[in-house]
């Protein structure tokens, strides 16, 4: 694990071979903690979930919370010329809340079995589908209202 040592073990390196986390060498971060440049394990931010590969909000893994994606065409897993569904394809934020302007919430189908919740905004297809949904009831309540009222009043 090292590239030379005062004494023996892990923690008497000079230089780390791969990672340092704690004062020892190692050979990769523990879960939730990343390698910096200079090969130093930190933590990741608290809104990731299951590790990441930078200090922020946009290099989670997973999302503790709720994703935002950076992009529509994510919404349904649905990128051209995408050919992983690595983050680099989907590329998405982790919030603790959801922003104003995605004001609902989807279960993310991009990613099968992860089971994060999306924010997303009336474009989405299945929030789409639900409101005209309520607006076609809504219509055929007002409809069946106003049909009642005529006839009661004849």
């Amino acid at each position: 694990m090292c590239d030379g040592c005062h004494l023996g073990g892990n923690v008497n390196c000079i230089k780390c071979k791969y990672v340092k986390q704690d004062g020892a060498c190692r050979r990769s971060c523990m879960n939730m903690f990343y390698p910096d440049g200079n090969k130093e394990c930190q933590q990741c931010h608290e809104e990731c979930r299951g590790g990441c590969h930078g200090p922020s909000q946009i290099e989670c893994n997973a999302c503790n919370n709720f994703k935002v994606y950076l992009d529509k065409e994510s919404w349904n897993g649905q990128k051209e010329n995408c050919t992983d569904a690595d983050y680099i394809c989907r590329p998405f934020n982790c919030t603790h809340t959801c922003p104003p302007e995605l004001p609902f919430t989807e279960k993310d189908q991009a990613l099968e079995g992860e089971g994060t919740t999306v924010c997303v905004d009336e474009s989405h297809p299945i929030v789409a589908r639900r409101l005209t949904q309520k607006r076609n009831d809504d219509k055929r309540f007002v409809s069946r209202h106003f049909c009642k009222e005529i006839v009661w009043i004849q």
